[in-house]
């Protein structure tokens, strides 16, 4: 059984991932991010960055939690030694963090979303509407206007962050530790391919029933939108125009 990282980016359905591994007993899941600065008192200290992953991945409990206690109110569950241990994290500070990785021996996961239109489409919505929605504030498929201009913007952002990410993969790759994508519409597509890889990959045995009725359960995060995106974008006709013009029907 090993340890593992999953380094994502926001838009790519990494919430809904770890809420579902939390589920089960063979995980323990640091939740939701613990050493991203988003979430913390203050800026997190190289030192204690690379104190805190180790004794994360040695499930020293005490001494975590004692650490942690300086930059979060959150509650940090209970690392149990026969689990499998893992959180998301955005890839930064990776000359802190890697070189406890490869010590560790942990296996890195890195979520990317393929479709690139689609990830720019969602990154023009600024409210987090995965969380409004599991909370029942809003209706499913809310309806939204794509501004062509930031749209363009969002796309080369897109873009930029899976080039870097499939350097990441490369460059792990390279340092001999154990690196694998995961793909953010596998994810939407096939449930049980995807957390079967997963497993596998952490070399977790679990019977195909018990992987049936893991992948079964009910998300609480769930997709905003559906795949036909001229169900909920309101211009679509421009942004129809916009994407026929260059030539990026084939993300559709």
């Amino acid at each position: 059984m090993k340890n593992f990282i999953l380094f994502f980016n926001s838009n790519e359905g990494s919430t809904a991932i770890m809420s579902q591994l939390k589920k089960s007993e063979l995980f323990n899941i640091l939740w939701l991010e613990p050493f991203d600065n988003h979430h913390l008192k203050k800026e997190l200290k190289d030192q204690d960055l690379e104190d805190i992953l180790s004794y994360t991945y040695t499930n020293d409990n005490s001494s975590l939690s004692d650490l942690y206690k300086e930059y979060s109110n959150t509650k940090l569950d209970y690392l149990y030694s026969n689990r499998s241990t893992g959180f998301k994290m955005r890839p930064r500070n990776l000359d802190h963090v890697i070189p406890i990785l490869k010590e560790q021996k942990i296996h890195v996961f890195v979520l990317i979303r393929e479709n690139i239109l689609k990830s720019a489409i969602s990154r023009c919505q600024t409210n987090l509407l995965q969380f409004e929605l599991a909370q029942g504030k809003i209706k499913e498929n809310p309806p939204i206007t794509i501004d062509i201009s930031v749209l363009q913007e969002k796309i080369n952002l897109c873009k930029k962050i899976n080039q870097e990410k499939y350097k990441l993969l490369e460059n792990l790759k390279k340092l001999n530790i154990s690196a694998s994508p995961l793909y953010y519409e596998k994810f939407c597509s096939n449930k049980l391919e995807f957390f079967k890889d997963i497993f596998q990959k952490l070399e977790i045995k679990i019977s195909a029933q018990d992987l049936c009725d893991f992948c079964n359960q009910e998300l609480y995060y769930k997709k905003v939108h559906s795949d036909d995106i001229s169900k909920f974008i309101v211009n679509y006709q421009e942004v129809l125009d916009y994407i026929q013009k260059n030539k990026l029907d084939n993300y559709l």
